[in-house]
């Protein structure tokens, strides 16, 4: 199996290599850096603009009073999956809104 990765920390990482190598199927391709939309296209185009609108949601999200601190303290996973489910529902609104107009 090919894994294509970019130069996140998670992917560089030690451990995460030894994992995917461990059984010896797993071949890793790290791609050069900044050339990720280029390759990877879910980061480029109509993607960037739902990705873009879930970053300025959070960004909107985190300037309401006591969310910030929440967010830094510490949130449940299961906080944070509905916080970010809500996030992705209100961003694909928006995508298939402006793709209507």
């Amino acid at each position: 199996m090919l894994v294509t990765c970019n130069h996140l920390d998670a992917h560089v990482f030690q451990g995460t290599k030894d994992i995917l190598a461990k059984d010896g199927r797993v071949l890793l391709f790290y791609f050069p850096p900044a050339v990720t939309n280029a390759v990877q296209r879910i980061d480029a185009g109509c993607c960037c603009c739902f990705r873009c609108a879930i970053g300025r949601l959070l960004d909107e999200w985190l300037m309401k009073s006591d969310n910030r601190e929440m967010w830094e303290t510490g949130m449940t996973a299961g906080h944070c999956r509905v916080l970010i489910s809500c996030f992705v529902a209100n961003a694909n609104e928006e995508a298939l809104q402006n793709d209507s107009a």
